[in-house]
């Protein structure tokens, strides 16, 4: 229990008032009656109660701050995919905070994955690249008639992955809808790491900053 001091500076404040005005330092109380009659006028105020988090404390938790507020869009979705087919387990947590944006078609022609010597020359082609699949509905998705894994959202949402083997739609459950907010922000990312460990306990801790570069 916590005790507030104001009921005692108000208390001290009229006694050397009255005091003070009837110019009787005769009849000033004493500093001992001072302090019992504060001692008397003090209030209980209980602290405010914070529910515990309840989840159990997994070894893992893995957060995987997704940026695709870039040309890596249409990657969010498919690699949230990957996730949902090789994890989680029942010891690790796999929680996202992802970025989309409206794609916007490429100003390069060929879409960019043609590079050209900057002097003139041949172009140097990238076999295969990119797939022919990439750009259209999964066979499986057509099959079992549920959205593909690229359902077409944008904005910023939180995740908590979900396994579902080779399922290609999303099935991980949305846990907020941030809208508009800046993932280059590095405050985003300080939430975002905070707000996992809040709510999904673990023994230990793994950030993943998704988006370009390479591996590095």
């Amino acid at each position: 229990m916590k005790k507030t001091c104001m009921n005692e500076l108000l208390l001290i404040s009229t006694l050397l008032t009255t005091s003070a005005a009837a110019q009787n330092l005769d009849g000033l109380l004493s500093v001992k009656d001072i302090a019992i009659r504060i001692k008397s006028a003090e209030i209980s105020v209980p602290i405010p109660f914070r529910p515990k988090n309840t989840r159990a404390q997994k070894q893992w938790t893995i957060m995987v701050f997704m940026n695709g507020k870039n040309d890596l869009s249409g990657y969010v979705t498919s690699d949230m995919n990957e996730m949902e087919k090789f994890g989680p387990t029942e010891n690790i947590n796999i929680v996202t905070q992802a970025g989309r944006m409206r794609e916007v078609p490429s100003y390069y022609p060929g879409g960019g994955y043609d590079d050209t010597f900057p002097g003139g020359g041949p172009t140097i082609p990238h076999p295969g690249w990119p797939s022919p699949n990439w750009l259209s509905v999964s066979r499986d998705a057509r099959e079992v008639g549920v959205p593909d894994a690229s359902a077409n959202w944008t904005g910023v949402r939180r995740y908590l992955v979900a396994g579902d083997g080779d399922n290609p739609a999303l099935s991980s459950t949305m846990l907020a809808d941030l809208g508009k907010v800046d993932m280059g922000d590095y405050r985003q990312l300080i939430d975002f790491g905070n707000w996992a460990k809040r709510n999904y306990p673990a023994k230990r801790y793994m950030l993943i900053v998704w988006n370009h570069g390479t591996g590095w």
